[in-house]
C-alpha cells in the first residue's frame, strides 16, 4: 500500500470515527427531513469521549464534498461562523464552538470516487454489508464498496434511485460519551 493511500486511511478514519449526533443539520439540505437524534451529546475538544454514535437509522456524521475546499471553507465560516480546522489539503473539519460539526473532503478522494460534490451524510446501520444488498434490491447503486477502516468500523458509500449520495457506517463499537 502507498504512502498517500495508508495517508488517506488515516485520515478517513479520523473523521469517520468521530460519528457525531451533534451534526449541525440547518447547514445541509437534508435540515427538513432529519433532526439532531435527543438524548446524546456530541464530543468535543479535549474530552475523555473518544467519539459519540448515533442509533440505527440516524445521522452519525455529515461532510461536504467539495471541488474547492478553501471557498467553501470560506462560505461556511462567514455564513455560518464555522471554524476551520485543516488536516490537510484534502480535509478540513469544521467546528461550532468546542463541537466538531462536519467534515469537508476533496471531490474525488480515494474513498469519494464518483462522489458528486455536495453534502454526504453518514447513516448508521446494524450491518453495512446488508444494507448494500437491500441498496441493490432497492434499485440503488454502490459507489464505494464496504471496507474497513483501521479502527474497525465498516462504511459503504451509496446512491439512491433518484441520485442522492448517502453513507452507510456501522461502527466496530458502540461509543457513547458520558452524561
Amino acid at each position: 500500500m502507498s504512502d498517500e493511500s495508508k495517508h488517506s486511511i488515516e485520515l478517513n478514519r479520523r473523521h469517520v470515527a468521530f460519528g457525531l449526533t451533534g451534526v449541525v443539520m440547518a447547514a445541509t439540505p437534508f435540515a427538513s427531513a432529519m433532526a439532531t437524534p435527543t438524548g446524546t451529546k456530541a464530543a468535543t475538544a479535549g474530552s475523555s469521549c473518544d467519539a459519540c454514535t448515533a442509533g440505527i437509522g440516524e445521522v452519525w456524521w455529515a461532510e461536504l464534498i467539495t471541488q474547492d475546499i478553501d471557498a467553501s471553507g470560506n462560505f461556511y465560516t462567514k455564513v455560518l461562523g464555522w471554524e476551520r480546522k485543516p488536516e490537510d489539503s484534502t480535509y478540513t473539519l469544521f467546528k461550532n464552538q468546542k463541537t466538531e460539526a462536519a467534515g469537508v473532503a476533496s471531490e474525488g478522494s480515494w474513498a469519494l470516487k464518483g462522489v458528486p460534490a455536495g453534502w454526504l451524510v453518514y447513516i448508521q446501520v446494524e450491518n453495512v454489508d446488508r444494507a448494500v444488498e437491500k441498496t441493490w434490491a432497492a434499485g440503488g447503486k454502490v459507489l464505494q464498496s464496504p471496507f474497513d477502516l483501521p479502527n474497525g468500523d465498516r462504511l459503504a458509500i451509496l446512491k439512491d434511485p433518484g441520485g442522492a449520495a448517502f453513507a452507510v457506517v456501522t461502527p466496530s463499537k458502540i461509543r457513547s460519551c458520558p452524561s
